[in-house]
């Protein structure tokens, strides 16, 4: 008799490949869950911190408290939002705003948020009202509800482009041409020099958005390092300015017209 043949033994499948991890939108895989906080809270900071230098064009504390309210609407939204769908992010936040600003500027919204053509008259007498105070007056300017939506518009739409480039496209470094913009409109209708400290203030603010990144936890030293020295150098800079920027002022001016200055005494 002949030995019962065995089945052929078969190769055991190959162990299977390891499934990349798929973070949610505004987190890199890999970072811990709680990092998905850091890309909006930069960006309220950021944002505020660039624009202190405001309070040199806009009397009183009124404006900071809409600014902020429209900032921290607006990085909510976008972190709620951001999970769900990254597209959905910018015109959610700029449908919040305009709700917010038919809230608290007009007395004709649609349930008291939902704008209508008559509250968005309202809003565009407003805005060509607050053009008219900026043009009349001289900074700093009464906080009129005028110029108090003109703020709050501004300040949610700067944020809306902070977070787009600094959280959604992930690209912090970018946002910093809109903080620019938050910095220059005051510099540009302030006749006098801004105060040093605004200067400190802005440098954070960028700062802010350059340690926080989600997957750039471990540069944050080196980070750190670099805004630390350019605080130090714009500190500097006031100091100077407060110094020294007066002397230079008042020198005589040089040249073959020149007139010399009559000294008292």
């Amino acid at each position: 008799m002949s030995a019962p043949t065995r089945p052929p033994v078969r190769p055991a499948p190959p162990p299977a490949a390891p499934v990349a991890e798929t973070a949610p939108a505004g987190r890199t895989p890999g970072a811990p869950a709680w990092t998905v906080v850091l890309g909006p809270v930069a960006t309220v900071v950021a944002v505020l911190l660039a624009g202190t230098a405001m309070g040199s064009v806009v009397q009183g504390a009124a404006w900071f408290a809409h600014a902020a309210v429209a900032v921290v609407l607006v990085a909510l939204v976008g972190a709620l939002l951001l999970p769900l769908r990254a597209w959905l992010v910018a015109p959610g936040q700029l449908l919040a705003l305009i709700l917010l600003v038919t809230a608290w500027f007009t007395g004709s919204g649609v349930l008291g948020v939902l704008p209508g053509p008559t509250a968005f008259g309202e809003l565009s007498g407003l805005l060509g009202g607050a053009g008219q105070q900026i043009d009349s007056g001289l900074p700093p300017v009464p906080a009129s509800p005028e110029i108090l939506l003109l703020v709050t518009l501004g300040f949610g739409t700067i944020a809306i482009a902070v977070f787009g480039l600094a959280v959604t496209v992930a690209a912090p470094a970018a946002a910093g041409v809109p903080l620019l913009v938050v910095f220059a409109v005051p510099t540009a209708l302030q006749p006098d020099l801004l105060p040093w400290w605004t200067v400190v203030a802005a440098t954070l603010g960028y700062g802010v958005l350059l340690l926080l990144r989600p997957d750039r936890l471990r540069q944050i030293p080196a980070g750190a390092a670099v805004v630390a020295v350019a605080v130090v150098g714009s500190l500097l800079v006031g100091c100077w300015r407060r110094r020294w920027g007066p002397r230079v002022a008042s020198m005589p001016p040089a040249g073959p017209g020149a007139t010399p200055t009559a000294r008292s005494g």
